[in-house]
């Protein structure tokens, strides 16, 4: 199976709220990046928050999903861009 990876961008908050947060959760080595002037906003033409981009291995953005976002739905776009698992062979 492709491996995917995850990463989270906090827009406006800073560090110590996003840390209290990420061990509330039980996240603690979560890979967050911080964005404090919101600049994925504009870059990715993303009309609110929260929203969840989906990329594939090249970069291209293939889906922006806005509100919140269920692990179905997760896990369907995710399978969408890894595309069809490899037929094992006889």
């Amino acid at each position: 199976e492709t491996e995917v990876g995850m990463v989270f961008a906090n827009q406006g908050e800073g560090e110590a709220t996003i840390r209290r947060f990420l061990d509330q959760e039980d996240l603690p080595g979560a890979d967050v990046w911080l964005d404090p002037s919101s600049s994925l906003l504009a870059e990715f033409t993303v009309p609110g928050l929260p929203a969840t981009l989906f990329f594939d291995a090249s970069g291209a953005l293939h889906h922006i999903h806005m509100g919140e976002i269920s692990r179905a739905a997760l896990l369907s776009r995710m399978d969408e861009i890894r595309g069809p698992a490899p037929q094992a062979r006889p």
